[in-house]
């Protein structure tokens, strides 16, 4: 039932080009809908990859953000006066009051944090400490350093949202962030809308049995462990991959002799009937941080295969569904995993993935809702 005296929540992000961060903004939008809040969506640059719900107010800041970035500091105050300017415009002549605010990932972050908003909350997407890492691998140690200190500085001092306890411990214990107050609420999933999409049949649907591994391609996915497990697999089935082509992945397909059994389907805009059709969906990340794929994949009935990785998996595979995860970059034991995977009836029950839902979702952030600004 829709909130009989709904606030108008307002969300910033950097722009909607695609990822997980922006697709998972698009989802609290569209709960908030749903109980009866406006929404009002505040983008830094114009960029629009996504489908979206007609009921969102989009408002863009700029169209080219090229400028601004090449300023920094002052670039990120000068976007700050511009959101500014607009919310007070909206506040002042809007029927209803913003109640909520809600920044996404550090772009967007820092330039809320310039600003005045009511009830102001960022939203931790991932861990921090493995992109890091990631950084101090490639001996780039200023580049780590530094980014420690903006996450430290940024977050310190505020209100937080952590999408699971792994990344908000990543914030307290590793980055030793300081925030005003944090709290961990899961991603909200629309279960009916994506068990009706899973029914839909996409030419490129394969006839055969097959594993699925849905995900961009970077290093932090580790495309390369998922394929040295793939071809130590003792059944013989497909994998398929729904990320774009590139050389490089097609390079690592060819020199373990795959080019037979490994499909690379690209971004799918409705991948769900894959993740129904499925035997199994991979996830192989060094890092994540509420991984969607997991969940989704669940809500589509397919069970799942992880790397336990810093954030998110361990907090998503609970129960009897924590057999199925696998130490990080351990090809081995994810190809032995995946074997005895395929020869059993997993089953996955509600119980096991109704923290996702969006009415339990909504609940933690009613929460935040009914908060002081300065609380």
């Amino acid at each position: 039932m829709a909130n009989q005296h709904p606030s108008r929540i307002g969300m910033v992000i950097t722009n909607l080009s695609g990822s997980g961060a922006e697709r998972v903004t698009l989802n609290l939008a569209e709960m908030f809908i749903a109980q009866g809040h406006p929404v009002d969506l505040f983008l830094l640059e114009h960029t629009v990859d996504f489908s979206v719900d007609p009921s969102i107010k989009l408002h863009f800041l700029t169209r080219n953000r090229k400028l601004y970035k090449w300023f920094g500091k002052i670039g990120d105050r000068l976007l700050a006066n511009k959101l500014q300017r607009l919310v007070d415009k909206l506040n002042n002549s809007g029927p209803t009051p913003f109640g909520l605010f809600l920044s996404h990932l550090p772009a967007a972050d820092k330039v809320v944090a310039h600003c005045h908003l009511p009830n102001t909350w960022h939203c931790i997407h991932s861990s921090y400490t493995g992109e890091i890492a990631e950084f101090k691998q490639q001996r780039r140690w200023i580049r780590a350093l530094r980014k420690k200190r903006l996450y430290k500085t940024l977050y310190s001092g505020n209100n937080l949202v952590a999408v699971s306890n792994g990344v908000k411990n990543d914030l307290l214990n590793e980055l030793q962030v300081k925030p005003l107050n944090i709290q961990t609420i899961f991603n909200p999933f629309n279960f009916e809308t994506i068990r009706k999409l899973a029914c839909s049949k996409p030419k490129q649907l394969p006839d055969d049995d097959f594993i699925l591994h849905a995900g961009a391609f970077r290093p932090v996915k580790r495309h390369d462990i998922l394929l040295e497990a793939y071809a130590r697999l003792k059944h013989n089935i497909k994998l398929v991959l729904l990320a774009n082509p590139c050389e490089q992945l097609d390079n690592m397909i060819s020199k373990l002799g795959l080019q037979d059994k490994v499909f690379i389907l690209g971004h799918q805009e409705n991948p769900y009937p894959f993740m129904k059709q499925a035997k199994l969906t991979l996830l192989t990340s060094e890092r994540e941080g509420l991984p969607t794929v997991i969940i989704e994949s669940l809500i589509c009935g397919t069970p799942v295969i992880s790397t336990d990785c810093l954030s998110g998996p361990r907090e998503i595979l609970t129960g009897e569904l924590a057999e199925w995860l696998v130490p990080v970059n351990k090809p081995i034991a994810l190809a032995e995993k995946i074997d005895r995977a395929l020869d059993k009836n997993i089953s996955i029950t509600f119980s096991a993935i109704e923290s996702f839902t969006r009415e339990k979702v909504y609940m933690e952030y009613q929460k935040l809702l009914t908060r002081m600004p300065d609380a």
